[in-house]
């Protein structure tokens, strides 16, 4: 179950600020992906493969982020075929570091876990081009809630995606050359998107210290182990059909989620008119209560305060209030409206 919101009201988490939205750390360090290309009834996945993805994880926790892909049998997802098919595995086990064939086989499995653990180490040194900040909500009946913020730490151009990912280490299921109940560590579970490789975050030039920022809903399924599961915030570049690797952060950790209190329509009735401006927009009140104390502000897509429409109370009925787009700018606004009490309602305004 999956479903994507892109306005500041539904981005909440909590109803303290609008702050707290964007408040996900960016982790300005290159870290690496590195796959292993699977399936649960392929003999050398169990024997010599099965040795190495455990030895390169052994080398390289804390450093990268660890996939077990499976594209086919018990343990087969949609977005472990998709990154398969991406990278142009093949056979099983096949290996890789982001796009990388390893080129790992029986015979020099040794030297290469030394070559990987290099390659992971040299990274780190890198600076990056972009990463993704994630902060994350689990509830007892394993909704999890993600805010992430992707951002771009340099200068570039192109076709850049973020994709979002369900990981769970220790999964017991059958692995031939091993039997019925193997561990497998970081199976693929899914993407949390409905793109296996990720949406589209911009296509064309991006400047230095670019953010997106968004939020999706994503539902566990009852067979697994919530207390195992971690999410991976991948940025691809989309080279022709092939999904390049740029950066990966990975989380574990989960909060409590914290009911939103949103301002009931029938206290307050609220309307933007228009929410595509060009010149100017009103923003329409209409309040059914004698009187209410209102903080009424505009926000950017990184969550800095723009303007400052309204402070103080409001009385009994209508009332309109004229957002010039030129105090603004071009771009995506939230405006948002906070009762004493911390109830909120926000609309999206886009400025041309």
């Amino acid at each position: 179950m999956k479903k994507r919101f892109f306005t500041l009201l539904l981005l909440l988490s909590t109803c303290l600020s609008f702050s707290t939205v964007f408040a996900q750390e960016v982790p300005e360090v290159q870290s690496t992906i590195l796959t292993k290309i699977t399936a649960t009834w392929c003999p050398n996945c169990g024997d010599w493969g099965w040795t190495f993805f455990k030895e390169i994880i052994e080398d390289n926790t804390g450093k990268a982020t660890f996939i077990s892909a499976h594209h086919s049998g018990d343990l087969v997802s949609s977005a472990g075929s998709a990154l398969s098919d991406n990278f142009n595995a093949p056979y099983q086990p096949y290996f890789y570091a982001g796009n990388v064939d390893l080129g790992v086989s029986s015979g020099n499995a040794s030297q290469k876990r030394q070559e990987v653990k290099d390659i992971v180490d040299a990274n780190a040194l890198l600076s990056p081009l972009a990463n993704v900040g994630l902060e994350a909500t689990l509830s007892p009946d394993g909704e999890i809630v993600l805010n992430y913020n992707a951002k771009f730490f340099q200068e570039t151009e192109g076709a850049y995606y973020l994709g979002l990912y369900i990981l769970e280490h220790e999964v017991v299921a059958n692995q031939t050359s091993i039997g019925p109940n193997a561990v497998h560590s970081y199976v693929m579970r899914g993407a949390i998107t409905s793109e296996d490789l990720g949406f589209l975050l911009t296509d064309g030039t991006i400047n230095a210290e670019a953010s997106f920022s968004g939020t999706e809903t994503y539902t566990l399924s009852s067979s697994w182990n919530a207390d195992n599961i971690s999410i991976a915030g991948i940025i691809w570049e989309k080279v022709g059909e092939t999904y390049e690797f740029v950066n990966v952060n990975e989380i574990s950790e989960f909060g409590a989620p914290v009911s939103v209190n949103f301002i009931s329509p029938e206290v307050l009735d609220v309307q933007l008119n228009p929410t595509l401006a060009t010149s100017s927009t009103l923003l329409n009140i209409n309040l059914n209560e004698s009187s209410l104390d209102l903080n009424i502000q505009v926000y950017n897509t990184n969550g800095q305060v723009v303007k400052q429409v309204f402070e103080g109370t409001l009385n009994s009925g209508p009332t309109s209030f004229e957002i010039a787009a030129n105090e603004l700018g071009a771009g995506i606004y939230f405006v948002n409206i906070q009762t004493a009490n911390g109830a909120i309602t926000t609309k999206k305004l886009i400025v041309k």
